[in-house]
């Protein structure tokens, strides 16, 4: 698809020290469902050569790669059903590009002025399954952030297949910088959940306003783990259709009710030259190199995470699913001799990703939660 008429972008304020133009993205194009080419985040597919000239937007890092820039305001995903919510959070696509050459990509909900939230998903999923959440705390005052994670969703594949625990930790610390540089309040989902507790317990410099670690704590179920990575890696060769992803995901998960409408599942997938659809991340984040610091591969760091949290002060809490198969009632005990001031939610009828599962009470801890810890200005 030829692209639009571009705009030059301003410099921006939050531009380091040190960074140099990059090359074209690394991340494969990618083509869009059968009769269409290939949207940006979030946005519906278009119909070849009718994209209109208000959609039109530069490429990320044209002129400054530094810089964090609003690309449009794209449809929102109920991660519960699958359909799509209303725009009323007015999101934007923000952009911005890491010291090591990888351009991550969010949605940003709420208005900047409002205390900054980041909300970081798990390992193979997207920013989508934050939709909810997000929505309400805008609504409520918020500045929700929710990056794609590097190799996930929109953000770039990772040139040298790097998805080290430390890469996702240092991509937290980068976004925290580049929205102003200061504190955010963190929400971590599995994987962003371990990258929250190492930001935040292993750089000196991180002094966030709250941590929320989701379904995450320093020791998990090692059968958890093997199912969750069975599941990644049980279909290399996607899914013809995505009846048959629809199919994957509810024998993977049995207690959630399956959506009617697949068009929010197309998210989570991309679509390949061969027409099959493969799950919307970078395949290297599972089969890359066998490394013990490698994110998915190398055995869990439990020792490194005891230290990080060792060290929390921030205002703590842990929201686990009460059906996970991840997090034990006794991981959660260790949690808090570890973090004594850390609270704790049990989420009914959710498994390990409770948002997804159960969004309404899941949002509503996080929002008690954060009043009590992160009030706004007029709390």
């Amino acid at each position: 698809m030829e692209a639009g008429p571009q705009r030059v972008p301003r410099p921006s304020a939050f531009a380091p020290a040190g960074f140099a133009p990059a090359g074209p993205s690394p991340r494969p194009r990618r083509r869009g469902l059968a009769g269409f080419s290939a949207g940006k985040a979030g946005v519906l597919p278009r119909p070849s050569g009718r994209q209109r000239a208000e959609d039109a937007t530069f490429p990320c890092g044209a002129e400054w790669p530094w810089l964090i820039h609003v690309c449009r305001r794209p449809r929102l995903v109920d991660p519960a059903t699958g359909g799509y919510l209303d725009n009323m959070a007015s999101p934007k696509e923000l952009c911005t590009q890491t010291p090591d050459g990888v351009r991550l990509r969010a949605l940003a909900f709420g208005a900047p002025q409002g205390p900054l939230v980041l909300l970081l998903h798990g390992g193979g999923q997207t920013q989508h399954a934050w939709h909810l959440t997000a929505k309400a705390l805008a609504e409520r005052g918020y500045y929700a952030v929710c990056p794609d994670a590097r190799g996930h969703g929109e953000s770039d594949w990772d040139p040298h297949g790097n998805y080290r625990l430390s890469d996702f930790r240092d991509d937290v610390g980068h976004w925290v910088v580049e929205l102003g540089h200061r504190p955010a309040a963190l929400i971590g989902a599995s994987l962003g959940g371990f990258s929250s507790l190492l930001f935040e317990g292993e750089l000196r410099t991180a002094r966030s306003r709250a941590l929320i670690l989701v379904d995450i704590t320093p020791t998990i179920q090692p059968l958890g783990v093997k199912r969750i990575v069975d599941f990644m890696t049980a279909r290399p060769d996607g899914f013809g259709t995505l009846e048959e992803a629809s199919d994957a995901i509810a024998e993977y998960l049995p207690h959630r009710k399956r959506p009617s409408d697949l068009s929010g599942l197309a998210k989570n997938l991309r679509q390949g030259d061969d027409g099959r659809f493969r799950w919307h991340w970078d395949p290297r984040f599972i089969t890359g190199r066998s490394t013990d610091n490698h994110a998915v591969h190398g055995a869990v760091p439990e020792q490194r995470l005891v230290d990080a949290a060792m060290t929390l002060q921030v205002p703590t809490l842990l929201v686990r699913g009460k059906l996970s198969d991840l997090v034990s009632l006794e991981d959660v005990e260790r949690l808090r001799t570890y973090v004594p001031h850390a609270e704790f939610v049990d989420v009914s009828e959710a498994g390990h990703m409770v948002a997804g599962d159960s969004n309404d009470p899941f949002t509503e801890a996080v929002t008690e939660f954060l009043r009590r810890h992160v009030p706004l200005d007029r709390d």
